[in-house]
């Protein structure tokens, strides 16, 4: 395993479509299963850049007359902190309906340093290495 020290220079959301099907490759119908992850670049003391994806967040949106609902898979997850939000009413483009959701709200924050392991994925000379199988080992707090 690579184990390395760096600042977050830049991240973004990545949001992964799997609709009707969950991740277990059963069918619901009226649902949709999704997937979040962070696309994260580190850079270290010596310069050198590290790219990779967070594992994961897998989450389903669930309709039904008068309601839509959005929940997240019920795990401790390090890369982001999921957020119940209260229950709203909507006007929809037929009728009303209800919405009762969470969001995730990632704990990465730009200038943070983290220490991360994982496998060496490609090297690109010296521009920089993505990795996979990425574990969080740290957060530095200042």
């Amino acid at each position: 395993m690579f184990v390395v020290t760096g600042t977050i220079s830049r991240y973004s959301e990545t949001i992964t479509n799997a609709v009707d099907y969950d991740y277990n490759h059963r069918y619901h119908p009226n649902s949709e299963h999704k997937s979040v992850s962070y696309n994260v670049e580190l850079i270290t003391n010596e310069g050198k850049k590290i790219w990779f994806y967070t594992p994961k967040i897998n989450y389903t949106i669930t309709s039904c007359p008068k309601a839509v609902i959005v929940t997240f898979e019920n795990k401790k997850w390090l890369w982001g902190a999921i957020v119940k939000h209260d229950i709203t009413k909507n006007n929809g483009a037929f009728n009303e309906y209800i919405v009762s959701d969470q969001s995730v709200i990632p704990s990465l924050k730009i200038g943070q340093e983290i220490t991360i392991s994982g496998k060496i994925k490609k090297e690109y000379g010296n521009k920089g290495i993505s990795l996979s199988h990425v574990k969080l080992i740290s957060i530095n707090q200042e």
